[in-house]
Order: C-alpha cells, then structure tokens, then sequence
C-alpha cells in the first residue's frame, strides 16, 4: 500500500489553492480586458462616424462658402447682409476645422490606446497558453 506524507498531501492542496487563484485572476483580468477593447473598437468607430459627419459638414460649409463667393463676384460690393453671411460661414468653418482636428487627435489618442491594449491581450493569451502547456 502506498503511504503519503501528510506534508505532500498540504503541498498539493496549496499548489491546487495556488492554481485556481492564479486561474481566476488571469480570467478575471481576460474579461477586463476584453471589455476595454470592445469599448475601444465602439469609441473608435464613433469617432470615426463623426469624424466622416465633421467631414461633410465641413464641406457643406465649403460650397456654400464658394457659392455665396462665386454669386458675389459679379457684384462690385457685397451688401452688408452678404457679408455677414460670408463671414459667418467662414466662421464656422474655421469651428468645423478645429472640431476635426480635435477628433483626429482622438481618435489617434484612442487607436493608441487600443493597441497596446491588443498587444497586453496577446502577451496574456501567450502566458496562458504557456501555462497550459507547462500543465501537460
């Protein structure tokens, strides 16, 4: 019959208890993780909705710019109203450049962030399956 020490029996019990917290912490830590990155994916896609929003606005802004330009070069002197409109619009096309520049920089800031987040979830999915094979 084969006896066992009572001080290997205690040592497999803490490996096991050491196993299975390590375990829960890499999963624990995979799922936290994987929501990052679906929270990241979702935030750059809405950037780059309004980014393309931005963009078109912007060039809306931009034919209107050169329309009321265009119908206002035959005349020698725009009206005061005129003016104001060309102003305006240029106004707020100057406001549509910024907003886009500050979207790009988002953008950038989260695509950043996204993939380092991608390369931490790589290096746990190898350490996990290193410890998977380790087990065999």
């Amino acid at each position: 019959m084969i006896k066992i020490d009572a001080l290997y029996l205690l040592l497999l019990i803490e490996l096991l208890i050491i196993l299975i917290g390590t375990t829960v912490f890499f999963v624990l830590r995979g799922k936290k993780t994987m929501a990052l990155y679906k929270s990241s994916t979702k935030d750059a896609a809405d950037l780059k909705s309004a980014q393309e929003k931005l963009k078109k606005e912007l060039a809306e802004a931009q034919r209107n710019a050169s329309q009321s330009a265009a119908g206002s070069g035959d005349a020698p002197a725009m009206p005061k109203a005129a003016a104001m409109d060309h102003e305006n619009v240029n106004l707020e096309v100057t406001i549509l450049e910024e907003k886009l520049k500050e979207k790009d920089k988002l953008l950038a800031d989260l695509q950043a962030k996204f993939d380092d987040i991608e390369k931490e979830y790589l290096i746990l999915y190898q350490q996990q399956q290193a410890q998977g094979q380790k087990k065999e």
